[in-house]
């Protein structure tokens, strides 16, 4: 298992940063830019040589994203929102991300066994995800999906992100009896 720190990029529209191991040496560089239509992620190593791209296929509520590695088609995944919020399908690779995404502490899953580890740590340099990656071949695989989750989910308001949050039900209810009750 090799560890890796990806910085967190809070609210920008266009990312470029890099990607540190666990002795803080860099690793990848993340470039790009997300949030329209055919905007493009892409993870580069420290040659500049592309390893993995995300490409941003549709907009809207729900976009839909392409997954590249080495130029080759791998995978297609899209957000989810409402009960099923934390909870991504990445269908070719039937990889499965569960876990707490908006606050940054998620794992993916192929089957049973878990092949990434996200959470979320603080240094002295900054806010950075710690990414436990099981298999290093598909490392720049696991670092595009992460930098683009960051960026995606630090882009929207999280209070707008609440009304898709399950307990947001219960906590409108019981603000409202309680209103209603005041009365």
């Amino acid at each position: 298992m090799t560890i890796y720190l990806l910085s967190k990029n809070k609210t920008q529209r266009n990312i470029d940063f890099k990607v540190f191991d666990e002795n803080f040496n860099p690793v990848f560089r993340v470039l790009g830019n997300t949030g329209r239509k055919n905007d493009v992620l892409f993870v580069y190593d420290l040659s500049n040589t592309e390893l993995a791209r995300i490409r941003q296929i549709s907009v809207g509520l729900i976009p839909r994203f392409q997954l590249l590695h080495d130029d080759n088609y791998v995978a297609s995944f899209s957000f989810n929102f409402g009960p099923l919020s934390d909870l991504i399908y990445i269908s070719h690779l039937n990889w499965i991300i569960t876990g707490n995404i908006i606050n940054g502490n998620y794992r993916i899953r192929y089957g049973s066994k878990k092949i990434l580890s996200v959470s979320e740590i603080q240094l002295p340099e900054g806010d950075f995800n710690r990414l436990d990656v099981v298999l290093d071949n598909q490392a720049s695989v696991h670092v595009a999906i992460v930098a683009l989750l960051n960026n995606w989910i630090y882009l929207k308001s999280k209070s707008w992100m609440k009304y898709f949050n399950p307990k947001f039900k219960v906590k409108y209810k019981l603000a409202t009896k309680t209103l209603n009750n005041n009365k």
